[in-house]
């Protein structure tokens, strides 16, 4: 449970850093976005994370296939709710320009990593732990 705790926690640092490096990236350059455009992005994202790592703890406590099913599914639905909010934020801002895009790609592969991460540690974490059966 406090190993849960932590990963949200995480999330929303990663979420906080990003935008205050968004802010400041604002302030400093000449960027076509405003901050309540980073921050829809960065709020969307943050949501879709904190989902996806939901749904993925919550499988790990299923049984084996059941686990793996959960796994994958948050796997689609977060690369299913980033195109969403894609087009969200098409219909609120009415434009995609490349200032949009280098942004997007860079908060999703700030998340995606993240994600992928946790996965990988939490699983390797959690076979660690499980009993040698086979005796090697």
């Amino acid at each position: 449970m406090k190993e849960n705790i932590r990963v949200y926690i995480s999330l929303l640092l990663i979420y906080l850093i990003l935008a205050v490096i968004g802010f400041i990236v604002i302030q400093i350059s000449e960027i076509a976005l405003s901050f309540k455009q980073i921050s829809t992005l960065l709020t969307g994202a943050l949501f879709i994370s904190i989902i996806v790592i939901t749904i993925f703890l919550k499988g790990l406590s299923m049984e084996k296939s059941k686990n793996v099913l959960a796994t994958l599914l948050a796997i689609v639905l977060k690369f299913l709710l980033f195109i969403a909010l894609i087009g969200i934020y098409a219909l609120i801002f009415k434009e995609l320009s490349l200032t949009f895009l280098v942004s997007f790609f860079i908060i999703y592969m700030t998340f995606t990593s993240y994600l992928l991460i946790t996965f990988v540690r939490i699983l390797k974490f959690k076979n660690e732990l499980k009993p040698n059966v086979k005796g090697e």
